[in-house]
């Protein structure tokens, strides 16, 4: 597996909620990645658009058959009639702070592969000078079987290097991955912000599937746009 595709499975965690355990590192760091842990008090981590949940309100919510407490909605189906029915008609700024949410995502997901395609070619460079090395050594009379152990050496040390930055890189997903179910909760989106005596064997598929509408929901008005041409 190249790191391409190493990074792409990375990538399709991220939208998996839960404890998904990812053996290797589609992926929200620059050239120069941003490799320091995330912490609580990261700072980066707090979005300018400050959460506050809509007033909860019990007016027509018996006639869609639905609890007033969205942490008492245990099914996908009754958190898309919440969320259809209640968070998005009663809270103008619900789809713009998920949309903000996303939108952190996809930022973060860049650096990570922009910074994974910098270590690359430092890497390409690195094996580039070593191979001018060997060639000069040669002219020299330099020992061959010395030079191939020195490019092993390389190749392990890059590998190494690699694995390194995509450990990293699954730290900091985890992080990200827990900020952003908090962050749901806050937004009162039923099950994430599901009362821990109500979850079921299928909360997290049906959390997965709620993401799933809630990107589409949420989505770019210019990439939507371009969907539908």
């Amino acid at each position: 597996m190249n790191g391409n595709d190493q990074l792409m499975q990375l990538l399709g965690q991220l939208a998996s909620i839960g404890n998904t355990a990812v053996k290797e590192p589609k992926a929200l760091v620059s050239a120069a990645p941003d490799t320091r842990e995330i912490s609580d008090n990261d700072s980066d981590y707090e979005p300018e658009a400050r959460f506050s949940p809509p007033q909860e309100e019990k007016t027509h919510l018996v006639d869609y058959g639905l609890p007033s407490d969205p942490s008492q909605i245990k099914t996908y189906s009754d958190a898309l009639k919440y969320v259809v029915h209640v968070l998005t008609r009663k809270d103008p700024q619900f789809v713009d702070w998920v949309r903000t949410l996303m939108e952190e995502q996809k930022s973060r997901e860049q650096q990570w592969a922009e910074g994974a395609e910098a270590l690359r070619r430092k890497q390409e460079l690195r094996k580039s000078g070593r191979a001018e090395l060997a060639n000069v050594l040669k002219i020299l009379g330099a020992d061959k079987k010395n030079n191939q152990n020195g490019d092993k050496d390389i190749a392990r040390d890059n590998m190494r290097e690699m694995d390194q930055y995509y450990r990293n890189v699954y730290r900091q997903q985890e992080e990200f991955v827990k900020y952003a179910c908090s962050r749901l909760a806050e937004l009162k989106v039923p099950l994430f912000c599901i009362d821990p005596g109500m979850r079921t064997p299928h909360t997290q598929r049906d959390q997965q599937r709620l993401l799933e509408f809630l990107q589409d929901l949420c989505g770019d008005d210019d990439e939507n746009d371009n969907n539908d041409t």
